[in-house]
């Protein structure tokens, strides 16, 4: 585990202060401090266990605008990119195990390289089509491999989850989520990597302070 979602995290006190708790000049608070008592216990040479408990006993409030997304994912983008450069040290260094070799290389993979390189796949495809240099063949299968793959990723979680802890107790509720799966991939997922694009942007800025997610609270049922 190298993320405790912020609205979701129980620490033993003890480890928290021996790390310096919470840092203030990130966005990102909850991946960042998750990481440096990854690094701390290893630079140690500490036994020690994060874990992860499936069946979520609180809520969080989800943005319920657009505007509140664009502030979610962009922080998220920022923050992200703010960890991996104070613990680039950890990257690829077999000192820190798993965390190092695997884990902070999946980091960079999806927080630097892909979002850009997304983007790029969107420009170039419909530009070299136009241009004869791609056949529609070729753009066809890039366009439905980009969705396919989309699609089996959400899928899979959702499956995934569903055996695990059974949440969704009715066909039509998990057939909505099915398709929401499918539908994400349409114009939602190139939104969220838009405002990721945000993200990198304030970070390259040193851009400091959240962007706003408006809060509209829960009602009863």
């Amino acid at each position: 585990m190298t993320l405790i979602s912020g609205a979701f995290g129980v620490f033993r006190r003890s480890a928290l202060v021996a790390v310096g708790g919470y840092r203030h000049d990130t966005v990102g608070e909850d991946l960042e401090v998750v990481l440096r008592l990854h690094r701390r216990a290893r630079e140690e040479g500490r036994r020690y266990r994060v874990a992860f408990v499936p069946e979520i006993v609180c809520w969080t409030e989800a943005p319920a605008t657009l505007s509140g997304l664009r502030g979610q994912r962009a922080r998220w983008e920022q923050g992200a990119l703010e960890t991996i450069v104070r613990h680039r040290r950890m990257i690829g260094n077999p000192r820190y195990g798993r965390i190092g070799l695997v884990a902070m290389p999946l980091m960079i993979l999806e927080d630097v390289i892909c979002p850009p390189l997304e983007v790029a796949g969107y420009l170039l495809v419909p530009l070299l089509f136009c241009l004869g240099a791609l056949s529609p063949e070729i753009a066809i299968a890039f366009f439905a491999v980009s969705v396919i793959f989309g699609a089996f990723l959400s899928f899979g979680a959702l499956v995934h989850e569903e055996l695990q802890v059974r949440r969704t107790p009715t066909a039509r509720g998990l057939a909505q989520l099915t398709l929401a799966a499918l539908l994400e991939n349409f114009g939602y997922r190139q939104v969220n990597t838009a405002f990721r694009l945000l993200g990198m942007w304030r970070f390259l800025r040193r851009r400091t302070g959240w962007l706003s997610v408006p809060r509209q609270g829960f009602q009863a049922a």
